[in-house]
Order: structure tokens, then C-alpha cells, then sequence
């Protein structure tokens, strides 16, 4: 131990005491303890803990702090916390969230884990948007292009049969097939067969999502919740359109003005409330934007306007596609070019909807097949 002139004076324990003037003082566990003047401080279990002269501690600062688990705990500046298991936790900056289960929680229009592991992914609904991309996921796995589809009890012959007049515009012009089968309770042998997964449709009366779950490792069973609104809409043709456009989102396609280019073709008037960025088949942003395709909501030309570089089409045909319940011939395009490229023949990306004008200005999209095999 150090007296008053300086001199050092051995403890109890045989460690060394040095004074208040930045010298370094050894615990009785023989750690170095430093002093207020910003040494560094060993706890009890030979941590280092920063002091307040900029030292790292794990504090308010965004620096780090060593929790009970030896996991780092990152503060309110964005920066990542790991909990009791040792998982990453995300802050309110829109960080990933790992649960209890180890499964992560994203945002707003992005994919939520359940508690089984089983992704559950939402439909964003619609607001008009800029889209400055922060970060883009990777794309979503290709379903097969042939479906095999139960109706849950609950839609009444009404909704069933807007279903099933989508299922025929989808067919008509794409190589996707939805085989409809009559229900069966879930402990029945044909929803069971391994290799041979399956979608329940139901419906929502707040959103439109679906989920993806391996039932006792044997048989993938996918739930797809199609809105209320979209079933019961008053005019069948946009009703059929909404439903399409559901479909196509369980099939991974995303709405045309959420592309990475959109913003060179497609305006908001209006501030968005929320910037979403979300993941594209390569295929999909291969071919040139689409301001009527039905994957634009029916409403979205009181939110949008073209820009200079849309000259072939109006502010009027923005979402066309939806209102007439009838895929695009880009639409057909990119969806041939996902599921079975060689069906796509003559088919010129140079030559857009926003190049081409069509022949008639009006609110009906163009349902030709010459450019597209069948």
C-alpha cells in the first residue's frame, strides 16, 4: 500500500495500493482496479467495466456492456442487445427481435416467425409509397406452378366461386394450375401424402396472409387467408381482380410500384406513411414496369401519378389491371418466366407498357396472347 509520500506498502493480501492519481490497485483477487482517472476497472469475475472518461463500459452511450450470460448488451442507439439465451434482440430501429422460441419478429411487411418456426407472411396494405430501399431480403422460394387447393367450410358459394373464376383467369394465360379438391378433416389419408403439399384458403376480415407448416414432418400444409373485402366487393370483376392479386402474392410475386425502378415511372402524391421494401423474383424485375398490372391496387391513381418517362399510358390506367379483374400481358409474362420460361416467345422488354401506347385509351387492359405461348 502506497503512504503518504509515495512510498508503496504491501496489504494483507501481498497486492499492491496505489494512490488516487491514475495509478493501478490490485484487488484482493489480485485483478487490477483502475481509478477515477479513467483505468480501467476488473469485477469480481475479470470483466472489464468502462468508467465515465469515455472508457468502454456497456452504458448509455452505445457502448457495450458485458450482461450475466457474458453476452453483450448494446444500448437505445440502435444497436443490438443479446437476451438471458444469448439471441440477438433488436431495438426500435427496426433491428430484428429474436422471441423465446428463437425465432425472429420483423416489422411491418415483413415476414413474422411463429412460435413453431413457421414463417407468416403478410400482404402490406396499400399506401402510397417512395421507395427508398434499405434493405432488400433475398427472394422468397418458387412454389410449384401446380396447386392443390381445399375451400374452407366457411366461404360461402358466393366467395368460392370468385375463387374459382380467379383460378381461370390465372390458367388461361399462365402455366399455374389450381386443383381443386373437396374438403377433408385434417386427420383424413389425402391430407397426409408426403410430397404432396397443399393450400387451405379461408378468409380474413382484416388483412390477407398466409402461412407455411409442416404438419408432424410429414406433409406441408400452406393457410392462405384471402380478405373479406376482396370476396365481397361490389363489382365482381375488381372483386376477382383483388382476389388474383392475393394469389399471386401467396405465388411470390410483389406489387409492381414497390419495384426498385418504380419511382422513375410512378409518383405518390402524397407523402407515404411507411417506406417498404420488398423482395423480387429476379424474373419479375427482368421485364419493364407495369403501371396497369393487377398486382397495383384498384384505388392507386388517386395516390399516383406517372412520371415523364410513362408518356404511353394515362394517370387513369394506373391499377387497370385489378379494376377489370384480368392479368396484364406482362403480367403473363412474368409469371411464364418464373414457373416455365420456355412458354415466354417474342416477347421484347424494350417495348413496355410505358413505351407502347395501347390502341384504345380506356380503362380495359389489352388480353391478347400473341406474344405469349400458352
Amino acid at each position: 500500500m502506497l503512504g503518504r509520500g509515495g512510498t508503496r506498502v504491501p496489504g494483507t493480501e501481498g497486492t499492491r495500493v496505489l494512490r488516487r492519481e491514475g495509478t493501478r490497485v490490485l484487488g484482493r483477487e489480485g485483478t487490477p482496479v483502475l481509478g477515477r482517472e479513467g483505468t480501467r476497472v476488473l469485477g469480481r469475475e475479470g470483466t472489464p467495466v468502462l468508467g465515465r472518461e469515455g472508457t468502454r463500459v456497456l452504458g448509455r452511450e452505445g457502448t457495450r456492456v458485458l450482461g450475466r450470460e457474458g453476452t453483450r448488451v448494446l444500448g437505445r442507439e440502435g444497436t443490438r442487445v443479446l437476451g438471458r439465451r444469448g439471441t440477438p434482440v433488436l431495438g426500435r430501429e427496426g433491428a430484428r427481435v429474436l422471441g423465446r422460441e428463437g425465432t425472429r419478429v420483423l416489422g411491418k411487411g415483413t415476414r413474422v416467425l411463429g412460435r413453431e418456426g413457421t414463417p407468416i407472411r403478410g400482404v402490406e396494405t396499400f399506401m402510397p409509397q417512395q421507395n427508398q430501399i434499405v434493405d432488400i431480403q433475398k427472394p422468397y422460394s418458387i412454389r410449384a406452378a401446380h396447386q392443390i387447393i381445399y375451400f374452407w367450410p366457411g366461404l360461402t358459394e358466393k366467395e368460392r366461386n370468385v375463387i374459382r373464376d380467379a383460378f381461370h383467369q390465372i390458367e388461361r394465360r399462365t402455366c399455374l394450375r389450381f386443383e381443386e379438391k373437396e374438403f377433408k378433416p385434417w386427420y383424413h389419408a389425402d391430407r397426409w401424402v408426403e410430397e404432396e403439399p397443399y393450400v387451405l384458403i379461408t378468409k380474413s376480415r382484416k388483412y390477407a396472409a398466409y402461412s407455411d407448416n409442416k404438419v408432424e414432418d410429414v406433409a406441408m400444409r400452406s393457410i392462405l387467408y384471402i380478405t373479406d373485402k376482396a370476396l365481397n366487393y361490389p363489382f365482381w370483376n375488381q372483386s376477382r381482380g383483388m382476389v388474383i392479386d392475393q394469389l399471386l402474392r401467396f405465388m411470390g410475386f410483389r406489387p409492381e410500384h414497390l419495384r426498385p425502378d418504380a419511382p422513375s415511372y410512378i409518383q405518390a402524391t402524397r407523402e407515404p406513411s411507411v417506406s417498404m421494401a420488398p423482395s423480387f423474383f429476379d424474373t419479375q424485375l427482368q421485364w419493364p414496369f407495369d403501371p396497369e398490372s393487377v398486382t397495383i391496387p384498384a384505388e392507386a391513381r388517386n395516390w399516383y401519378q406517372l412520371t415523364q418517362y410513362c408518356l404511353a399510358r394515362n394517370n387513369a390506367d394506373i391499377g387497370a389491371g385489378q379494376r377489370a379483374g384480368l392479368l396484364t400481358r406482362w403480367d403473363a409474362i412474368k409469371i411464364n418466366s418464373t414457373y416455365c420460361p420456355s412458354r415466354v416467345v417474342e416477347a421484347d422488354r424494350r417495348y413496355g407498357p410505358c413505351v407502347v401506347p395501347r390502341l384504345h385509351s380506356t380503362d380495359r387492359v389489352d388480353n391478347s396472347v400473341k406474344k405469349t405461348k400458352i
